[in-house]
């Protein structure tokens, strides 16, 4: 899923996609090494807990906003994921969604799928 999410912000204009990871410690690192203007962070991602990681990349590299994405939690994680400091909430098999999270991320806006389950 990862790859497929990747083509499809690659294939944008204006996107560019300079790493991926599968685990957040490698995000983490990743994002030291090229202060994104916006790390795509998936809620399974393995070895580690995404909203700690949401503020602890906050405060370490506040030029980086961060969209999440997810399979299908609804609107309180998202809520929860604002506060932590996410600029955006998005579901995975939504790719409009997720161009546009990371486009509004960018200029520094935020963005929750509203076609989250349970969210009329």
């Amino acid at each position: 899923m990862r790859h497929a999410l990747s083509m499809v912000l690659d294939a944008e204009a204006g996107i560019e996609v300079v790493a991926q990871a599968a685990e957040i410690s490698r995000a983490i690192s990743l994002v030291h090494s090229y202060h994104p203007h916006v790390l795509v962070l998936d809620l399974s991602m393995t070895n580690g807990f995404t909203l700690r990681t949401v503020r602890r990349l906050r405060s370490e590299e506040p030029g980086t906003h961060v969209v999440i994405i997810t399979m299908g939690d609804g609107r309180g994680f998202a809520s929860r994921s604002h506060e932590a400091g996410a600029a955006g909430f998005v579901i995975k098999d939504r790719a409009d969604d997720l161009v546009e999270a990371v486009r509004r991320a960018a200029r520094g806006e935020e963005f929750t799928s509203p076609h989250l389950p349970g969210v009329p």
